[in-house]
């Protein structure tokens, strides 16, 4: 009898603990199904978008948070200081009107927030519940994704700090002629070591700041750069010398064109070369290349030109000819050259040339299928200096003739070409720093615009296009401008039509227009006006201290403007029933003016270095070692 109570209550407690367990399986299981409900359209806890933390807000209020802290850093910029020198990198380059801007660090908001919102989202549920646990108890730092342009920050940083500076100098080849008797004197310049600012750590240092959106300041550190031949090494350089000083004079041919290479000439192109473990003497790769591009290639050397046309009463007419162009081969010619001038069996070098051919070359200008106008863009440039009016009609001058045959890709800024003073443009003073440099192409953003709007209206596949840093009154309304700046960013777009397509441009008082000829399939376009939103106020303005401008002189921007997103829809009909669609989205950062102040100098410019000496080389190189940033 008390065995069977004792089975009957082992059982009840067993019972017990079942449903107590099924319970609380099931209360966790709520607790879990209500944890994925409120978090579904949310980050999960715990996430950080660099410094800024996400868990529990939503993409879209993800996204205005993380928007607003990339549009200060956008407007702040890094400071980078070196020995009490400072400078501050902005990641958005403009010119002092605005109408030259480009991105040297291009943050991706979207990708980083759909990374940010994935977390604890993927990989099943097991996946998923780790993750989820993870983040809970540890969080995670989503980097922000970005593109930057290294050649060319690495280059404003050079430009700004360059006079701290010491470049390391080799042992060096000295030759003169004495005046008295003609006789060349040899003799070798002792080495020296030097110092440069270690851009690939600044690069590392901004990139690694900015992904966690901190944009602190950065103290640049600098290496030791050693000379790579030294005198003690350079035996016999008179000797050699003299060996090839005997070559001259060498001859260049082109077809019945001779060029003549004197010993004067040659004598200032040899230096020491290490090759292997020993030093030789040998002509300068690089003073050959100048020779051969001021002397030779300047006058050999033809751009192709692409065939252009216009309409002339309903009809193609070809009005400039296709014609190939030819170029020298610079790396072979000045290959060739320094083997023979090592070379005593000949004295006779030749250039070496190859033909370009010209892009667009049509015969039968009247079988091309352009018929009529199937797409016309505009846009308004009234309020323009002289120079901007000068670029914009060299630039719609360059392009208007083109033809773009069916299926080809439109580069915009493959058809303009070189963009210099050489090829009729004026420039326009851009920041970099603290410093104010002329750069080339202001109002060219003009044509960006018009044939992005002209390319819309015809109905074409849009490949390439980005919008403008900030907004620009020449470029409104918002959302339907389009960015240029060699080489990047470009505006593409293909042609997506059975005909060929002819741009032909008018400019009629401040307005220009794009038309395009070919023969109109039946598509239908739609676009929406846009709409602009998340509109954000500029900062203060800035003030940046320049020796580029006379002592107590301001230079600044328009005024600011405000900071906004915007997008419209296109849709395209074709006759078969098929449709394209697409949104396209445009983000403007808040523009505060930004006012140059001249100075007389900027602390610390103009200090000479001192000189590096091998004995103090290993202290000063633990000194910074102990004193760098961790």
């Amino acid at each position: 009898m008390n065995k069977n109570i004792l089975q009957s209550n082992t059982f009840k407690w067993l019972l017990y603990l079942v449903v107590i367990f099924f319970l609380l399986l099931a209360l966790l299981g709520g607790s879990y199904w209500y944890f994925l409900n409120q978090y579904e359209k949310k980050m999960m806890p715990g996430v950080k978008i660099g410094n800024l933390d996400a868990g529990g807000l939503t993409y879209e209020e993800s996204r205005k948070k993380l928007n607003q802290r990339l549009s200060q850093i956008n407007q702040e910029g890094v400071s980078l200081e070196y020995e009490g020198a400072k400078i501050n990198l902005t990641p958005k380059i403009s010119s002092l009107s605005g109408d030259i801007s480009y991105e040297i660090i291009n943050f991706k908001p979207e990708p980083t927030l759909s990374k940010a919102f994935n977390l604890g989202r993927e990989g099943g549920f097991w996946n998923s519940l780790k993750k989820q646990l993870r983040l809970f108890n540890q969080g995670e730092i989503v980097t922000v994704e970005m593109e930057i342009d290294k050649k060319e920050v690495e280059k404003i940083i050079q430009e700004n700090f360059k006079q701290f500076e010491i470049p390391a100098k080799d042992a060096t080849l000295k030759i003169s002629t004495s005046s008295d008797s003609g006789d060349i004197n040899y003799s070798v310049e002792k080495e020296k070591m030097g110092k440069i600012i270690n851009y690939k750590n600044a690069l590392k240092k901004i990139e690694f700041n900015l992904s966690k959106l901190d944009n602190s300041t950065i103290n640049l550190s600098d290496d030791i750069k050693y000379p790579k031949i030294h005198k003690r090494d350079c035996l016999n350089v008179e000797s050699q010398t003299r060996a090839l000083l005997t070559q001259a004079p060498i001859n260049l041919k082109y077809r019945e064109e001779t060029w003549e290479i004197n010993k004067e000439t040659l004598a200032k192109w040899l230096q020491l070369e290490k090759n292997k473990n020993e030093i030789e003497v040998a002509p300068s790769w690089d003073e050959i290349k100048k020779y051969l591009e001021k002397n030779i290639a300047s006058k050999i050397n033809k751009d192709p030109i692409d065939a252009r046309f216009e309409i002339e009463n309903g009809k193609v007419t070809q009005f400039k000819a296709s014609q190939d162009g030819i170029k020298v081969e610079l790396d072979k010619t000045a290959q060739d050259l320094k083997k023979t001038i090592k070379n005593t069996a000949t004295s006779t070098s030749l250039i070496s040339t190859k033909k370009i051919s010209s892009k667009i070359n049509i015969d039968n200008a009247n079988n091309l299928g352009i018929k009529e106008i199937v797409g016309t863009g505009h846009s308004n440039f009234a309020g323009s200096p002289a120079n901007r009016i000068h670029n914009i009609t060299v630039g719609a001058n360059s392009i208007s003739g083109l033809i773009i045959k069916p299926g080809e890709e439109f580069s915009l800024v493959g058809a303009l070409g070189a963009i210099t003073a050489e090829t009729g443009y004026k420039p326009e003073l851009v920041i970099k720093g603290n410093k104010t440099v002329p750069e080339y192409g202001g109002g060219l953003c003009q044509i960006g615009t018009t044939m992005f709007r002209t390319a819309l209206n015809a109905g074409l596949k849009i490949t390439e296009r980005r919008s403008h840093t900030y907004r620009v009154s020449y470029y409104e309304p918002a959302g339907t401008d389009a960015t240029i700046y060699n080489p990047k960013p470009d505006f593409r777009f293909t042609n997506d039509t059975d005909s060929n397509l002819l741009i032909q441009h008018r400019i009629e008082g401040y307005d220009l227009y794009f038309d395009l000829w070919g023969t109109d399939d039946g598509r239908q376009v739609t676009t929406t006006d846009p709409v602009i939103y998340n509109i954000t106020s500029p900062g203060p303005t800035k003030i940046i201290e320049t020796t580029d401008l006379e002592p107590g002189q301001k230079k600044c921007t328009e005024s600011a403007h405000n900071g906004a997103d915007a997008y419209f829809d296109y849709l395209i009909e074709y006759p078969d029933g098929k449709t394209r669609e697409r949104r396209f989205y445009s983000s403007y950062s808040p523009w505060r003016a930004v006012c140059l102040e001249g100075v007389e100098k900027l602390p610390t410019e103009g200090e000479e270095g001192e000189e590096i000496s091998p004995e103090g080389e290993e202290e000063r190189k633990n000194e910074q070692s102990t004193s760098s940033e961790e």
